[in-house]
């Protein structure tokens, strides 16, 4: 078998190149296009954001908080999440979701509405839906437990959870 013509094997190596830039430039281009469509509100993307993932301790009269953020255009907003609190005595934390103003006042001692309030307990699951509007929110982890206008003695709590922010994009 003989070799190939010069310019028959030139065309063959520039048809081979032209194949391979194809693909290499063709196929992200393309899978860019596709995946970028949930961007542009054609495919809705569904969006999970760790807010608070571990341990920490909450002595006894105080709280944790954890400042998020429900970014504008989205939807099918939830913060899902679960906690559980050991150690002392007394019933468990007070796991609370709000608003600034409620953030605010509550911290002012203030009766205020909570998105979510699970009450003093030693543990719970949550999955609570969220305005979808954009706007700042708080979660708390209380430990300053009152009932009415009565403090409760409470000791040290040593808190596992874990909470994300989820929504539609």
């Amino acid at each position: 078998m003989g070799r190939l013509p010069k310019s028959r094997r030139n065309k063959i190596l520039a048809a081979v190149v032209i194949v391979a830039i194809a693909l290499v430039v063709g196929i992200p281009a393309f899978t860019s296009v596709l995946g970028g469509l949930g961007g542009y509100g054609l495919v809705p993307t569904s969006n999970m954001v760790s807010i608070v993932n571990g341990q920490f301790r909450v002595d006894s009269g105080t709280y944790e908080s954890y400042q998020f953020a429900v970014p504008s255009g989205v939807t099918d907003v939830r913060l899902e999440g679960s906690f559980s609190a050991t150690g002392g005595s007394g019933t468990g934390v007070e796991v609370l979701i709000m608003d600034p103003v409620a953030y605010a006042g509550w911290q002012s001692g203030h009766e205020v509405n909570f998105y979510y309030d699970s009450g003093p307990m030693a543990g719970a699951y949550f999955d609570t839906p969220l305005p979808s509007h954009g706007g700042t929110y708080y979660l708390v982890y209380s430990n300053a437990l009152q009932h009415g206008n009565v403090n409760v003695t409470v000791s040290q709590k040593d808190v596992d959870t874990r909470v994300y922010l989820i929504y539609t994009a």
